[in-house]
């Protein structure tokens, strides 16, 4: 959705690989979601936060096909910046990224 509109995109295959990235290179945003295998979601977002700025500062969406409001609350403190839920509408992906993108 996001390379469609025009956005360049890394993706990883792991919490773990997600933290090695983030830690070599550049980004804007941070697109997590909340379960995937080794690492989740929350322990990547976590470990972000403590690199400091600029990079511990980027906005990061948890995005997640449970949404709660434990999940809400546990993705906030966790140090994301919202929390979107599966399926994800396109249009208000793209307006979130463009948002948020904006005030890194």
């Amino acid at each position: 959705m996001l390379r469609a509109a025009g956005a360049d995109v890394e993706g990883a295959s792991s919490g773990t690989e997600a933290f090695q990235r983030l830690g070599k290179a550049r980004f804007d945003f941070l697109l997590c979601d909340v379960y995937m295998p080794e690492v989740d979601g929350f322990e990547v977002v976590r470990r972000l936060r403590q690199l400091g700025p600029p990079a511990g500062e980027m906005p990061a969406v948890a995005i997640t096909a449970h949404p709660s409001f434990e999940n809400r609350r546990d993705a906030l403190r966790a140090g994301f910046t919202d929390l979107v839920s599966k399926p994800v509408e396109p249009a208000a992906l793209v307006d979130l990224v463009l948002k948020l993108g904006r005030r890194a």
